[in-house]
């Protein structure tokens, strides 16, 4: 039978746009080790794969997957099993400098400066803004549709890390909307 398995492989730590294939590889193998652990047995596994993390090769990638041998092209055979890509998405992110971006005078730079406080513990920007949201995450979880209380309130470092994913997201929408200032963005600051 086949299988279909969504997959996510981080390009973080990728030293260039041509490590993705194989990456992907790896991956590929690590799936196919663990089918092997649960004793599964399909005859095809079908994979979608997104590309997580950040990466100044963004807009590489998205071109090496239209144009290059990675993608849909990637198929292998794994202890008799045959793998294949179907599709390969970029959900990765561009890197900033955060610290640049934090100097700015405007809503990606007050963004960016709560960012930069909410990787320093301690900071007391940090300790106002998990503070506030605490308690909303608290009322969120007291919602039927989110369990009604069944979910623990999150500590402190988990409320500023989903602070900081969220923030994250919306500065890179912020900066997809404006022309950034004087090489801000992917100059190499790790975001």
């Amino acid at each position: 039978p086949l299988r279909w398995e969504y997959l996510e492989l981080d390009v973080t730590e990728l030293a260039t746009p041509e490590d993705v294939e194989p990456a992907l590889v790896r991956l590929l193998e690590e799936l196919s080790q663990s089918l092997l652990d649960e004793g599964s047995n399909p005859l095809a596994v079908g994979c979608r794969v997104a590309l997580t993390g950040r990466t100044p090769f963004r807009a590489e990638l998205e071109r090496l997957l239209a144009n290059g041998p990675s993608g849909t092209r990637i198929s292998h055979e794994l202890v008799g099993v045959h793998f294949f890509v179907d599709e390969v998405r970029v959900q990765a992110l561009p890197v900033v400098d955060l610290e640049e971006l934090a100097r700015r005078d405007d809503p990606v730079g007050l963004l960016a400066a709560r960012i930069v406080a909410l990787r320093q513990p301690g900071s007391a920007l940090r300790e106002r803004l998990v503070a506030a949201a605490i308690p909303k995450m608290g009322d969120l979880n007291k919602r039927s549709d989110y369990g009604g209380g069944a979910l623990p309130v999150p500590e402190e470092d988990e409320v500023a890390a989903l602070l900081e994913d969220a923030a994250l997201k919306a500065l890179d929408a912020l900066l997809a909307q404006v022309p950034p200032a004087d090489g801000a963005r992917g100059s190499g600051g790790a975001a």
